[in-house]
């Protein structure tokens, strides 16, 4: 059974926040498996693949550091006892 995208995406995001995969692993991963996604009709997975990029995309720019970087990935993952 092939796991879906929005999963995927969120074990990576687990797996960078921590501290068993870099953010460059996690960049990396993400442009690869994302690339396309809007042709998956996977909308939570398009959806999360937008608010996952627009946070890496404005890291580079020094707008925040990566601790803020890590706070805000870490918002778009769901708290222990939420769906």
């Amino acid at each position: 059974m092939d796991v879906p995208l929005e999963i995927q995406i969120r074990e990576h995001l687990a797996e960078y926040l921590t501290g068993n995969a870099s953010l460059d692993d996690l960049k990396e991963w993400l442009i690869g498996a994302t690339w396309e996604v809007e042709k998956l009709g996977e909308p939570d997975a398009v959806e999360l693949t937008f608010d996952t990029t627009m946070e890496l995309a404005e890291h580079p720019s020094e707008r925040f550091l990566e601790t803020e970087l890590r706070d805000r990935l870490r918002s778009l993952l769901p708290t222990p006892g939420t769906p």
